[in-house]
């Protein structure tokens, strides 16, 4: 496997990791319960 290739995979898994955890902020932004 190309090391360019595992590069695009690992920035890919970066950024779905960060677009998880904006999401989860955004989801629990209006719940104050669920926050802890």
């Amino acid at each position: 496997m190309p090391r360019y290739l595992a590069f695009i995979s690992f920035m890919e898994i970066k950024n779905l990791f960060c677009y998880f955890i904006i999401y989860w902020k955004l989801l629990h932004l209006h719940d104050p319960a669920v926050s802890s």
